[in-house]
């Protein structure tokens, strides 16, 4: 063969396998595509159940959903099969606050008033005298064996013995304003709604230290190896290490005035009751999940159990259930 010959050949296998390996990009370019259009994201189960006017807000477990309401003072219990009431009206006399579920108890706070409430788990009936608190005592959360409640108007915390009712200790701390309790970490995290901060205080050692978070922290939720709050005002979520106290990254912006916040499920979920929606969030990554999901009117509280979000819409007297199936998260 020539060397102009070998030289055409050599130039022909270049083109040849640089064809090839065209082809093959290709082919894995192509691949890449499908499997990509064959990704459905998760789709959302979505059910509405008309309750009593107000509810504001909410506790679940795996077969029953409570719902405290504003306007007439009631709780009611729905199960989570039948999405059906199964017991209540429960006439709770002060205008609610937070619903907490220990054991066989469900426990209410109150918006108004100075006392919280004992309720039957199984009968919906009110256990024993009301329990005197202090000014408002609206936020209540369990952990450490004990359940600690905020009088948002005195600024105290009580902690009270679960068991029989007994209040074991009352003491204020640096939120002068305890607007919403979370536990995590053997350590009690209060945000004070005024003070634009949120109180770690541990128990054991009556330490504090105090986290600046977003303007307006009206709402707070633990879990995910994180402690989250909802800043009313800024319309935003800060996240907060549970492990160090420390703030990690940026809040995030998720607009429409937050109400409520939960964790659970491996998510974090925020209701924003300026535009009904309930906002999903990735508690490693801080992004959101998906888009929005149309709720009722005025979202308030929210809880989450067995992998289902149940919303408590204040202004259309409903609560919605809502379950991702499917797809990939």
């Amino acid at each position: 063969m020539s060397p102009r010959s070998a030289g055409l050949a050599r130039a022909e296998l270049v083109k040849a396998i640089a064809v090839v390996v065209g082809v093959g990009a290709a082919i894995v370019l192509l691949i890449i595509v499908l499997g990509r259009l064959n990704e459905q994201p998760a789709t959302p189960e979505i059910e509405t159940i008309g309750v009593r006017p107000g509810p504001v807000s909410v506790a679940a477990t795996d077969d029953t959903v409570w719902v405290a309401h504003g306007p007439d003072s009631t709780l009611i219990a729905i199960g989570t099969e039948q999405l059906e009431v199964t017991s209540g009206p429960t006439n709770l006399g002060d205008r609610p606050g937070d619903v907490v579920v220990i054991g066989e108890t469900v426990w209410v706070g109150a918006i108004e008033g100075t006392s919280i409430l004992r309720i039957d788990r199984r009968t919906g009936t009110v256990v024993g005298d009301p329990i005197e608190i202090g000014d408002t005592p609206k936020s209540l959360v369990y952990g450490g064996d004990s359940l600690w409640v905020a009088a948002f108007n005195d600024g105290t915390i009580a902690r009270v013995d679960p068991s029989n009712g007994d209040v074991l200790d009352t003491f204020k701390t640096q939120a002068k304003f305890p607007g919403s309790l979370a536990w995590a970490n053997d350590s009690l995290w209060i945000a004070d709604v005024v003070g634009e901060f949120v109180v770690r205080y541990e128990p054991a050692t009556e330490e504090e230290d105090v986290i600046r978070v977003g303007d307006g922290p009206t709402a707070i939720a633990a879990g995910e190896g994180g402690v989250f709050v909802a800043n009313f005002n800024d319309e935003t979520v800060t996240k907060i290490n549970s492990t160090t106290g420390r703030v990690v990254g940026d809040a995030l912006p998720i607009g429409g005035k937050p109400g409520g916040i939960a964790v659970g499920s491996g998510s974090i979920w925020v209701t924003r009751s300026e535009d009904d929606f309930l906002f999903r969030i990735d508690p490693d990554t801080m992004t959101p999940m998906g888009i929005p999901v149309a709720v009722g009117d005025n979202p308030q509280g929210v809880a989450v159990a067995d992998g289902v979000a149940w919303v408590a819409n204040q202004g259309s007297g409903t609560v919605t259930r809502v379950e991702f199936t499917g797809g990939d998260e």
